[in-house]
């Protein structure tokens, strides 16, 4: 993102009056609003798509932002579904560690379009990829990763694609425990909050439950690699979660690199 536009933006919103601070909130309901009021539960197949990352090659991606380096998503298609990353900004390496359920098709291949963004002039395309049913069939009995290329000298993309993970013991709750996953800069000062919220396009959504982890707890998770389950409230619900440390590759990201102690995508 250009350093004129994130000037841009900050001086918009100081300057908007209040009602426009609430409706920007509310900017992403609306965008989902046909998911919103039309998508149920999807009881069918599923695969569980994740994203690991990307290496770009910089000469070749260094027009798409001139006073910096790119800030890039992915946005993945399989029949009707469409998923979406978190945005990478400034890098040529983003780690998005993304992973995301969508139903399955069989007849139906994966698409993967790797994009910068851009508030202004809208957002572009870095490259493309894609993969075939027999692909997808493949990976998902193997369980082992893919490098795909985004285009000669563009650069690639690391991706997985499983089943949707399966308790043999019938548990309720592991059997809906997928979730968007993300990664983001610990602060060690502080614990994480969970907040649970009913989607609602117009009002922007009531809060469900909520739900804390003290920095002490947030720590043992890491150390452990285990999950928790959270009570969400008295009889409200209960959420699963999972907080990991990212591996220690990405301290130190590249795939066009000359620097031999750099590690490349693959390694991850």
């Amino acid at each position: 993102m250009k350093a004129f536009t994130i000037i841009l933006l900050i001086a918009l919103l100081l300057a908007a009056p209040q009602p426009l601070h609430a409706s920007i909130l509310h900017i992403k309901s609306i965008a989902n609003i046909k998911a919103i009021l039309f998508t149920r539960p999807d009881t069918g197949p599923q695969v569980v798509v994740e994203i690991v990352g990307a290496d770009l090659n910089h000469r070749a991606n260094r027009f798409f932002d001139h006073w910096s380096r790119p800030d890039i998503y992915t946005v993945i298609h399989h029949g009707s579904a469409d998923r979406e990353t978190q945005v990478e900004g400034n890098t040529n390496e983003p780690r998005f560690l993304f992973k995301t359920k969508m139903p399955y098709d069989k007849s139906m291949g994966l698409r993967f379009v790797v994009k910068e963004a851009d508030l202004l002039q809208g957002d572009s395309v870095i490259g493309r990829a894609f993969i075939d049913k027999g692909r997808i069939k493949e990976m998902m009995e193997s369980g082992e990763s893919a490098l795909l290329s985004l285009g000669e000298n563009i650069g690639i993309l690391k991706i997985r694609v499983t089943n949707r993970t399966r308790n043999s013991s019938g548990g309720q709750y592991e059997r809906t425990a997928i979730f968007i996953q993300d990664k983001d800069v610990i602060d060690k000062s502080n614990g994480m909050r969970f907040v649970v919220k009913e989607a609602d396009a117009l009002t922007g959504g009531a809060v469900i439950g909520r739900a804390y982890i003290e920095n002490d707890r947030v720590k043992e998770l890491m150390d452990s690699g285990e999950s928790a389950l959270l009570s969400l409230g008295e009889n409200i619900g209960i959420l699963k979660i999972r907080v990991t440390k990212p591996p220690a590759e990405l301290k130190h990201t590249g795939y066009f690199t000359l620097n031999p102690k750099v590690k490349k995508l693959d390694a991850l």
